[in-house]
């Protein structure tokens, strides 16, 4: 057998889900059977998929992994967030099958032909994690869901054998040695201005009682936003815990943190979303809301910051997993599954490899530049501030006043000089538009508005809109790419034609005074926090 590769490289795509792929699992089948192993995905397109990759002999044959879909099913009614396999022995009459957890609430239980044959109903919120304890006469299947808890199932009866509750929106669940669990959440916004932001954040072990049911066994830990991904850590030597802090954090069997690792910021200066974790051989993989794909090996447990590679994706990565030949799986946010490997026959020939990491780098130099050109003032904006060969008729209010002017088309900020009686150039203002960036495109506005999710959460989302756009398009846009109901529609538009007649911050070296500069809306206060939608 050749030696394993230095790094991870590509080896497969899927391709099949029609909007965002938000959950993976890795397994092998039946002995005898013809795959290497199986994977099972699912994604926003309500769709549950299985995918048997064929036995290539020891390592393949240069060429790449092939992925052969061999069944589909659409039988939930949400977003299918959480996959797993079936675990052996949980139902003994289907030798090949699959779990799946959905946004409807519902966990259903699939054979190899994609036919539902169990559906566990009790939660009262999406289900987004899935995980076997397989200690016991029978596996039990753990689920975990936006209404706050986990709970534990017989599959076979579909009977709740216990609730584990006390946790706040999503619970991520990971089964330790035992038959303990790990458990974490996402928490909720806090009160404004409190730091950290978010409250509930938690990890915390839970391992089973005397009553047969489950208790915390010991203390609660705490990462500072969502806790999104559990995964068992390298050699089973504890767990691994991400979230939207921009950190990775590896723990003992009981939660103690030992070795925190860190994503890079966002592209606008914003801790990372570490969507998922992933334990693979010795090493961990993480993704994020930018499509990192983030490898950290035992240098990195021993104290080396950076990662040991980055493998850029297309868009955001919602899951990872591990497989039996010790590849790694990724379901992202382009609809596409990606299969890495260090095999060195298993991976796509050079050409390929190069084709993927220049689209993906391509896509991420685009967004790069939208930011850019987005946090730029226009040629319209700049027209509203007074020309600077206009100043000496206009004296400041106070020694130090700051004020932005237009000179020569270009933005200048400068302050009052009671003493001399004259305005001082301080330099130029690169940054006083409120446009930005919304799934990669620019805009010339970019609109805060709060959506009340599952269990209460409440996710902070951006409206793009551009000048002299119709705002009902607008709207439509943004209810469409999240999946939202119809009836927002009016009050969307309305919050756009609302905010699309306040002026912009003025963001730079400087800060102007409060109305210091003129507004394409009289009543507008140019410094004022931006107003925010909340949709029920």
């Amino acid at each position: 057998m050749d030696a394993e590769l230095e790094t991870w490289q590509l080896a497969a795509e899927l391709s099949g889900h029609q909007g965002a792929a938000r959950s993976v699992a890795a397994f092998h089948g039946p002995a005898d059977g013809p795959a290497d192993y199986y994977v099972v995905t699912g994604g926003n397109d309500l769709a549950a998929r299985l995918w048997l990759i064929p036995k290539t002999g020891a390592e393949g044959d240069g060429t790449g992994l092939v992925g052969v879909q061999i069944c589909e099913s659409f039988d939930h009614e949400g977003p299918v967030t959480a996959v797993a396999a079936l675990a052996p022995g949980a139902l003994p009459e289907v030798p090949l099958g699959f779990v799946s957890g959905s946004q409807d609430g519902v966990v259903r239980a699939f054979d190899g032909s994609g036919q539902t044959v169990r559906m566990l109903v009790g939660h009262g919120g999406g289900v987004i994690s899935l995980d076997w304890l397989t200690g016991g006469p029978a596996p039990r299947l753990v689920s975990g869901s936006w209404d706050g808890t986990a709970r534990v199932w017989d599959v076979a009866s579909g009977a709740c054998l216990a609730t584990l509750e006390g946790f706040q929106n999503g619970v991520t669940v990971c089964a330790l040695p035992g038959g303990a669990l790990a458990l974490a959440a996402t928490g909720a916004k806090g009160e404004p201005g409190a730091t950290p932001p978010y409250t509930g954040c938690v990890v915390q072990v839970w391992a089973p009682d005397a009553s047969g049911g489950f208790a915390p066994a010991g203390e609660v830990f705490q990462h500072s936003g969502p806790v999104r991904g559990l995964c068992p850590a390298p050699g089973g030597a504890g767990f691994v815990s991400c979230a939207n802090d921009s950190t990775v954090v590896c723990r003992t069997m009981d939660g103690t943190p030992l070795k925190t690792l860190k994503h890079p910021l966002s592209a606008e200066g914003f801790e990372s979303f570490v969507l998922a974790c992933a334990a693979v051989g010795e090493q961990v993989v993480s993704g994020d809301e930018a499509g990192n794909l983030l490898v950290w090996g035992e240098g990195n447990f021993a104290g080396a910051e950076h990662p040991e590679q980055a493998v850029v994706h297309p868009s955001a990565i919602w899951k990872l997993a591990g497989t039996p030949q010790r590849d790694v799986v990724s379901a992202c946010a382009d609809g596409k599954v990606r299969i890495f490997t260090r095999r060195p026959l298993a991976a796509l020939p050079e050409d390929a490899q190069r084709a993927f990491q220049a689209a993906a780098e391509a896509i991420a130099e685009q967004a790069a530049k939208a930011l850019r050109k987005a946090a730029a003032p226009s040629a319209a904006q700049i027209s509203n501030y007074p020309l600077w060969d206009t100043r000496y008729g206009t004296p400041g209010t106070g020694n130090g006043q700051i004020k932005v002017w237009n000179k020569d088309g270009t933005l200048i900020a400068a302050s009052w000089d009671a003493n001399a009686g004259s305005w001082i150039e301080q330099g130029e203002v690169t940054g006083i538009s409120d446009g930005g960036v919304v799934n990669g495109v620019a805009y010339d506005h970019v609109y805060p508005i709060e959506v009340d999710g599952e269990g209460g959460v409440v996710h902070k989302l951006e409206i793009g809109h551009n000048d002299g756009a119709n705002p009902f398009i607008s709207a439509q846009k943004f209810l469409d790419d999240h999946m939202l109901p119809q009836h927002h529609l009016n009050q969307v538009a309305e919050y756009i034609m609302q905010r699309a007649g306040q002026a912009p911050n003025v963001i730079g070296g400087a800060a102007a005074a409060p109305n210091a500069n003129p507004s394409p809306n009289p009543n507008a206060n140019p410094n004022a926090a931006p107003a925010l939608k909340h949709l029920p």
